[in-house]
């Protein structure tokens, strides 16, 4: 119901409240997978003043204070529940009998180092008639009977409302990866409209981190002040940011301030990878091959896609980003060229020929061989 990308003016919680002039705050959220990134200004305005690539040019209350932001993702799920009395007004979601509920479940979150979230994070949510605007209010009530937070939301521009492209990936964990980093944390990216997510876990220093405690400021401070500077930077070695797809999948927005005007892809990062028993023969064939069953490579890392409402072809270019085709891949209308290049996966000779009046490329080859097709500068297996 709140598929999109949103900022949050205004939060209420008892008697504290904080608004937009106080952090940055990125909602992206799919039909089934999420990203919320929070990072407040102050910590913004003081990495302005740095120029290195690390948390070493902090002192240690700059650190703490670096410390303060916060990141989390997981799956969301949508349902409708029985709305107990006084019934609230009817709402885009909602009636006079029922209410919009979202349970989220966190599989990354920033707060929880030792343990994860003790339980799933619950709210109402009511949705404005121009589906620009939603509120969401505590599942969990005071003894007033009063929702303990609520929340206002607003969609940012270039997001299509939700109508847009939308995908959604979730990192394959205990695969083994095909680069050098072997980066084995959990990792998920969202990508609502022109907007993009991504989160990858924390590595942390030992094993044994994981148990000193499950509040991250808690970790971080108390390294801090056992003069353990390496353990204090590994609970924040947490890395998430946001982008624009548009500015070539370039970061605006990140935990790590370094991140910020570098590239979270590249056309040499990414690969997709079919599923097997997929002809490559024929390129037309790439149509009906259903995009959920194949697998997205990001940096040597394996990616299943657990939504996305574009088709192969133009995920591909849509990753890979050609300059001149940025605004019509964002609204999922990229053409489709001819494939141009065959790479074998082995020295096996091949022989190719393309029909560019057809678009197709033919190959004789062996039934049991395995190639790659570059098309339009994405690999496919």
């Amino acid at each position: 119901p709140v598929c999109g990308t949103y900022f949050r003016p205004l939060f209420v919680g008892g008697w504290e409240h904080s608004t937009d002039d106080d952090e940055v705050v990125y909602n992206v959220q799919t039909n089934t997978l999420f990203i919320d990134l929070r990072v407040p200004k102050l910590g913004r305005r003081i990495s302005s003043l740095k120029d290195g690539h690390g948390w070493g040019e902090y002192t240690d209350q700059e650190l703490k204070l670096m410390a303060r932001r916060h990141a989390f993702a997981g799956y969301t799920k949508w349902g409708m529940e029985k709305a107990s009395p006084p019934a609230p007004p009817a709402t885009l979601f909602s009636s006079t009998t029922e209410r919009c509920v979202c349970t989220r479940h966190h599989c990354i979150d920033y707060n929880f180092v030792g343990v994860p979230r003790p339980r799933p994070n619950k709210w109402y949510a009511e949705m404005k008639h121009d589906k620009q605007t939603w509120k969401e209010w505590a599942y969990a009530k005071d003894e007033f009977g009063q929702h303990y937070y609520w929340e206002r939301w607003e969609r940012y521009e270039r997001d299509g409302k939700g109508g847009g492209l939308v995908l959604a990936l979730r990192k394959d964990l205990g695969l083994k990866t095909t680069s050098d980093t072997n980066d084995e944390r959990d990792g998920i990216v969202v990508v609502v409209g022109d907007h993009f997510n991504y989160i990858l876990d924390r590595k942390l220093k030992n094993k044994g981190a994981r148990k000193e405690g499950s509040s991250a400021i808690q970790c971080i401070d108390g390294a801090i002040e056992s003069d353990d500077r390496a353990l204090a930077e590994s609970y924040m070695s947490m890395d998430a940011g946001h982008g624009l797809i548009s500015n070539g999948w370039t970061i605006d927005c990140a935990l790590h301030p370094w991140r910020e005007g570098t590239q979270f892809l590249t056309k040499d990062s990414i690969s997709i990878i079919l599923p097997e028993g997929e002809k490559d023969s024929d390129s037309t064939l790439l149509e009906n091959v259903n995009v959920t069953s194949c697998k997205v490579v990001i940096n040597g890392c394996t990616y299943s896609i657990y939504e996305c409402n574009v088709t192969v072809e133009k995920l591909g270019m849509i990753l890979r980003n050609s300059q001149h085709q940025k605004s019509a891949a964002l609204q999922g209308q990229v053409p489709v060229p001819a494939p141009v290049l065959l790479i074998p996966s082995f020295s096996t000779r091949i022989e190719a020929f393309k029909h560019a009046e057809k678009g197709k490329l033919n190959t004789r080859m062996s039934l049991s061989m395995k190639i790659r097709i570059i098309l339009g500068g994405a690999i496919f297996s």
